[in-house]
């Protein structure tokens, strides 16, 4: 019989968990194609939701990578330019924001180079005595990885709805 230290042996298990972990965020069950989504349940109507959705600055505001960004008309749609936060410098891209049935869409329309594709839907829909809220992104960035992109679209979904959940609570006093 062989004698292994367990020192080395708990170091290997450690490394092949970590292995593993690593695996299961590179390769995802979903597809890449597919957007990165979220919900939220919350008390505020959906009428006062969808106003507030309405309005770019609210929903722009909510996400604290964006740094700046304007907002052109374009009927029946609008274009926001936006500069945010990048993994070394911010980069700067142009959406197109049109109403849906439940809320907004913004689709990419050009950029620095940076991004390559983005996709944004809010979502809302009357649920119960409240209002669901659903956010979803679909995001490429050139050079990065995109298990990393997916990682922190995650946490900036999370926060977005957060953060939209608090708006909506300090309206409603």
């Amino acid at each position: 019989m062989l004698d292994v230290p367990q020192a080395p042996l708990a170091r290997v298990r450690g490394l092949a968990t970590l292995l593993l972990a690593l695996g299961a965020l590179a390769s995802p069950a979903a597809h890449a194609d597919d957007p990165v989504s979220e919900e939220v349940v919350f008390a505020a109507g959906p009428d006062q939701v969808k106003a507030m959705l309405a309005d770019p600055n609210v929903t722009m505001s909510l996400n604290q990578d964006v740094i700046s960004y304007t907002v052109q008309d374009a009927p029946p749609c609008q274009l926001i330019h936006v500069t945010a936060k990048g993994v070394t410098e911010p980069f700067r891209y142009t959406m197109r924001r049109c109403p849906t049935a439940n809320g907004f869409r913004e689709t990419f329309v050009s950029g620095d180079g940076m991004v390559q594709a983005m996709d944004v839907e809010w979502r809302a829909e009357a649920h119960g005595d409240g209002t669901k809220v659903r956010l979803s992104v679909l995001a490429r960035i050139a050079k990065v990885p995109q298990f990393l992109v997916n990682q922190h679209t995650r946490q900036s979904i999370a926060q977005s709805l957060r953060s939209l959940v608090r708006k909506t609570e300090t309206q409603a006093r």
